[in-house]
């Protein structure tokens, strides 16, 4: 209902519809496997697809719906996601969702071009993706760019779960035990103690956001904090370690 209540708003050119439709997009981020995301992440993108002109025209809202529709492409690819409903339901959820990204960038490449080297961490598992080729083309020449835009890579983390790794990079005090706490909430993480490392049940496209996320910010604030990142480097699967290497 509240989703049929913003393409109306969005029909009608509310002002400031965008920011509950990007407040929307962080709750159902790449990733998220809460019982009956399917069915919501499904009205989302179709709602998106009927009003892609009407995003287009907040050079935010584009840029950071465009991030957020290209990792679903990925984080559909999960052996995550497969559990939550069947095979076919989560094939017509990954034509949806390259739909809608093509449709942006047709739409405004300058403007998620602007979003600079997240674009091409958005897009470094969709090269062979019809209707992005140029858009690769394009984000990958950006890769080596100095600067991540944190509020680009924010966007891919719920509000709330951005606000408790804020707390978990500016705190060193009990590390080991909040850094516990927030993998299990998160990430779904069976943790083994002691810092060896544990199995994450949960998307391993959303644990490479967060790490990159956190390197990001941790970086910005001159916050080295090497024990943390070790103790993400042992949870982390190929996804995650990518990540390491795509802040390096």
């Amino acid at each position: 209902r509240l989703v049929a209540t913003l393409g109306d708003m969005a029909e009608g050119r509310w002002p400031n519809a965008e920011v509950v439709f990007l407040s929307l997009q962080r709750e159902v981020h790449p990733g998220v496997s809460w019982p009956g995301f399917l069915g919501t992440l499904s009205s989302l993108m179709h709602c998106a697809l009927k009003c892609t002109s009407w995003l287009a025209v907040d050079d935010k809202a584009v840029r950071l719906s465009f991030l957020w529709a290209v990792r679903w492409i990925r984080a559909l690819h999960d052996p995550a996601a497969g559990e939550q409903t069947e095979v076919g339901k989560i094939e017509e959820m990954q034509r949806i969702a390259l739909d809608l990204a093509v449709a942006l960038w047709r739409h405004s490449p300058n403007q998620i071009l602007k979003a600079g080297p997240a674009v091409a961490w958005a897009l470094i598992h969709c090269r062979n993706h019809v209707g992005l080729e140029d858009a690769c083309q394009q984000a990958f020449r950006l890769a080596l760019s100095p600067e991540l835009a944190q509020d680009c890579l924010d966007h891919l983390l719920a509000s709330e779960e951005q606000e408790h790794l804020a707390f978990l990079l500016a705190v060193e005090r009990h590390e080991e035990r909040y850094f516990e706490w927030f993998m299990t909430r998160y990430l779904k993480t069976i943790m083994f103690g002691n810092a060896a490392g544990g199995t994450t049940l949960g998307s391993g496209t959303h644990l490479a956001d967060v790490t990159l996320c956190a390197l990001t910010a941790a970086e910005s604030a001159g916050c080295p904090r090497p024990r943390l990142w070790s103790r993400l480097w042992n949870l982390a699967g190929w996804e995650s370690r990518l990540a390491f290497l795509f802040a390096a």
